[in-house]
């Protein structure tokens, strides 16, 4: 099997998925210029060609066929997964599950530049809640998730302990205090950050 056969394989009812995909994203008006659906249209293509690659080479280095290859590169996942805790009055959209083996997965796609070493805290934040919607909604236990990065195409680990469990549920608290208490938030300015934000004029008003 060669590098084209595996792409044509992987490609199979992609471009019916992305169709779909564009379809549902400018049904939920979100602005998306053609060129940015373009720049997600050729980072799928990308992506398959990079699996490709690594799927020939793990073949030709491990010995295995296509259908093994597949077991252990691509396993059984759900994308953009709704989730919700009415208890908890949280909701999310999880990037992707992978399931292997009985045991449930978070992921998280971020487009970012990530730090040299670990996860930015907000990036391990949003996979933590996604941790506990999966668990709720499963009624399974998450012990880790993962962040992947694609600027550097890597994926980095981000252990669900009690840390960041903490630390998520400081946070869903803070929030709940200033929607049902009006407590006004103390405003962290990131000039980066807050010159592209939509709500800079309501947020940065003196």
């Amino acid at each position: 099997m060669n590098i084209t056969e595996i792409e044509d394989t992987l490609s199979e009812n992609i471009g019916n998925y992305l169709e779909s995909t564009f379809s549902s994203i400018q049904n939920m008006d979100l602005d998306l210029t053609t060129e940015q659906i373009i720049d997600i249209n050729n980072e799928t293509y990308f992506n398959i060609k990079n699996h490709a690659l690594k799927s020939k080479q793990a073949m030709e280095l491990l010995g295995k066929n296509g259908f093994a290859i597949v077991d252990m590169f691509f396993p059984n996942c759900l994308y953009s997964y709704h989730l919700k805790d009415s208890k908890l009055e949280v909701s999310g959209l999880c990037d992707k599950i992978e399931i292997i083996d009985g045991k449930y997965y978070p992921i998280s796609i971020k487009h970012s530049t990530p730090p040299i070493k670990g996860v930015w805290d907000q990036d391990a934040i949003d996979l933590a809640i996604n941790a506990i919607l999966i668990e709720e909604e499963f009624e399974t236990e998450v012990f880790v998730g993962f962040i992947d990065y694609t600027k550097i195409n890597e994926r980095r680990p981000v252990v669900m302990d009690v840390n960041i469990r903490k630390a998520l549920f400081d946070i869903i608290n803070e929030v709940k205090d200033i929607e049902y208490n009006k407590k006004v938030p103390t405003v962290k300015i990131n000039d980066k950050k807050c010159g592209n934000c939509e709500y800079k004029n309501i947020c940065l008003k003196e």
